[in-house]
């Protein structure tokens, strides 16, 4: 049963959304311009956090006018005076099988349009960000000095790969939510890395919120409509499966992790494309679409085009729909955990291939 969600920002130029269940949430895609001034003027003095994700600049295809979309969000993005920008991984696109020269270049044209002052500007790592695991094609022999993550590190880190930022009034993990697996990847962490995390949620103060920063998404309901597979039709143990890329492959361990220390309150991603939100166990998890929506796509073509593929490849009864529209989420945050947010659209006009 579907059931609206209520929300401090006003109902006109903001996001729709519905709840799934009981506490659970899924929004739809935002129209026009912020409105998140008025509840900032109600409540005083909030962080603002620009959330950005899968930029994919995609030089190596022409472009699709990747660049100046890019530019375009970042110049829309700093007009709405943030106080952070939590960029949630995949400036690149495909680096893991692609050259290191040809991605050398385009991650100096990133570090060219990201702002260098008037905002705290924090990275996390996508996959595409990640050069030459796809050794086969890559290139690569693992013994380069940018091998892996050590490209991310060299052009977008700032510290530590999983790491705190104090906010202020907010704490936020960044997490490394991409691990090796064959000549890819899954999605999750490390047990050295979910061990620091259960360290630093035990040590925080349970007064100050928390933001968790990741790129592969821990829970999203979008990613069923995009992601997913039916398993054998003579296969009754096995229904719908998704890639070990898709999402946490240690999704249980970490939301009870958030549930347990109780002042998780929100949960941000990337990965899949969509704008969404659920509400579930005292966190809010929310994907943040894609500042370039389909890959500089109109999504609409882009599902349909997606929706082709899977019948070439055997699978007649997918359907992909679309994804987000090119965009980014603003948040105002709050000292006693409450926030407001709104999925941002800005000027950008797509490039007819």
């Amino acid at each position: 049963m579907l059931m609206s969600i209520p929300h401090l920002l006003p109902r006109r130029q903001f996001i729709k959304t519905a709840a799934l269940g009981a506490g659970g949430g899924l929004a739809a895609q935002a129209l026009g311009p912020s409105a998140l001034s008025a509840a900032a003027a109600e409540n005083p003095r909030p962080l603002r956090v620009i959330h950005m994700t899968d930029h994919h600049l995609m030089d190596f295809m022409n472009q699709r006018g990747s660049q100046a979309g890019i530019e375009a969000a970042y110049a829309h993005a700093m007009s709405l005076k943030p106080d952070v920008i939590a960029n949630g991984g995949d400036f690149l696109t495909h680096s893991i099988e692609r050259p290191l020269a040809d991605m050398q270049k385009d991650a100096k044209i990133i570090n060219g349009i990201l702002p260098t002052s008037g905002v705290q500007v924090v990275n996390a790592c996508g996959n595409h960000d990640i050069w030459g695991w796809k050794k086969s094609k890559s290139g690569a022999t693992g013994r380069e000095p940018l091998f892996g993550k050590n490209f991310f590190r060299e052009y977008f880190g700032e510290g530590a790969l999983y790491r705190r930022v104090d906010l202020g009034t907010w704490t936020m993990l960044v997490l490394d939510s991409v691990q090796p697996w064959e000549e890819g990847y899954q999605g999750g962490l490390d047990d050295a890395q979910f061990e620091w995390l259960q360290g630093e949620l035990s040590a925080s103060d349970p007064a100050k919120p928390i933001i968790i920063l990741s790129h592969v998404p821990v829970l999203s309901a979008g990613l069923m409509l995009q992601d997913t597979r039916l398993g054998p039709p003579d296969d009754h143990a096995r229904g719908v499966t998704m890639p070990k890329g898709s999402c946490h492959q240690d999704l249980w361990r970490v939301a009870d992790a958030f549930w347990r220390h109780g002042n998780v309150k929100v949960v941000l991603s990337g990965h899949v494309h969509v704008d969404e939100r659920i509400d579930v166990l005292g966190s809010s998890y929310l994907s943040g679409g894609a500042v370039c929506g389909s890959w500089w796509i109109p999504r609409e073509q882009m599902a349909i085009r997606a929706t082709r593929r899977e019948r070439k490849m055997g699978n007649p009864h997918l359907i992909r729909t679309p994804r987000a529209d090119p965009g980014f989420r603003v948040f105002d945050l709050y000292p006693d955990g409450r926030f407001d947010h709104e999925y941002v659209l800005f000027p950008w006009e797509f490039v007819r291939e």
